[in-house]
């Protein structure tokens, strides 16, 4: 995972991500307090639709000009590259269920 924006990556290196976090139980004491999560060498992952079971909320997020590198830990550059994956992406969630924390 690559972090285009400037804004959203830190110790000169667009592989160690500063996520935008969302409001939430879980997140709520950490943007009162001002903390910022770092996250070196994450993967990403894309929310769709709802399982039919729960509800899954995104907590940190990139930005949309993140992209996954095609060659993922054994990438050679941080430039984007053809067959690499648009962004945002997820990179921490929460997933609520109605059926007693099952997910089928």
């Amino acid at each position: 995972m690559v972090e285009g924006s400037r804004e959203h990556y830190t110790f000169q290196g667009p592989a160690v991500l500063l996520p935008e976090l969302s409001a939430g139980s879980i997140t709520d004491s950490l943007i009162e307090e001002n903390y910022y999560p770092v996250m070196p060498i994450s993967l990403g992952l894309t929310v769709t639709g709802n399982s039919g079971g729960g509800t899954v909320t995104e907590l940190l997020t990139t930005s949309a000009a993140a992209y996954s590198k095609l060659a993922g830990f054994e990438m050679t550059s941080y430039e984007r590259e053809n067959g690499d994956i648009a962004g945002p992406f997820a990179l921490a969630v929460s997933v609520d269920t109605a059926d007693d924390g099952k997910i089928v």
